[in-house]
Parts: structure tokens; C-alpha cells; sequence
């Protein structure tokens, strides 16, 4: 899946297997301790598999792996709350052991 936003690309692998069960934990998560920080858009289940600099890079990415028929399975061991700071990098705020 392609996703765009404020002028960040990005390509998502979308979770087919346990979405609502992540969906529900997001929104728990959003209800309770990080309410101060959820958006007022729709969550979608995923994993990012790449940020790409420009439209046309999301673009020829996507058209290489649209048609793919992969299978991918994870076991999630914990949660990473993580912002993102002023020079687009990841900063870990704290992480959440779910096992």
C-alpha cells in the first residue's frame, strides 16, 4: 500500500491476519495513556516497508511489488512508542513488553 503525507512517502505492507486484534490494541492505547497524541484519522494495521524521497520512487517501488504474492508472519513481543524528531528520525519514548 502507498501512503502519503505531508510530503513523506511511504510503503506499507497492510496486516490481512489479526488487524482487528491490533486495531483494538491501538485504540485502547489511544484511549489511555497516549490519548494527548491520537490523530483524528482512521488506523490501518501495518508495517512500514520503506520511506522513499519522492513521489516517482513511491510510484516505481509500488509497481515493483503490487503484484507480489508474499506471505509474512511476525509474533509481536512488544510495542514501541516512538516520536518523530525535527530531522524526520525515530526517537523511542518507551517500550511496551505484550508477552
Amino acid at each position: 500500500m502507498k501512503y502519503q503525507e505531508n510530503g513523506e512517502q511511504y510503503l506499507f505492507l497492510q496486516v490481512k491476519e489479526g488487524a482487528e486484534e491490533i486495531r483494538r490494541l491501538h485504540d485502547s492505547l489511544y484511549q489511555g495513556m497516549l490519548a494527548a497524541f491520537k490523530k483524528d484519522i482512521p488506523y490501518v494495521p501495518h508495517m512500514t516497508v520503506g520511506k522513499l524521497s519522492s513521489s516517482e520512487e513511491l510510484d516505481t517501488a509500488w509497481e515493483q511489488v503490487k503484484d507480489m504474492n508474499v506471505v509474512f508472519q511476525t509474533e509481536i513481543k512488544h510495542i514501541t512508542v516512538e516520536k518523530i524528531g525535527e530531522k524526520g528520525e525515530s526517537i523511542t519514548e518507551a517500550e511496551i513488553p505484550l508477552l
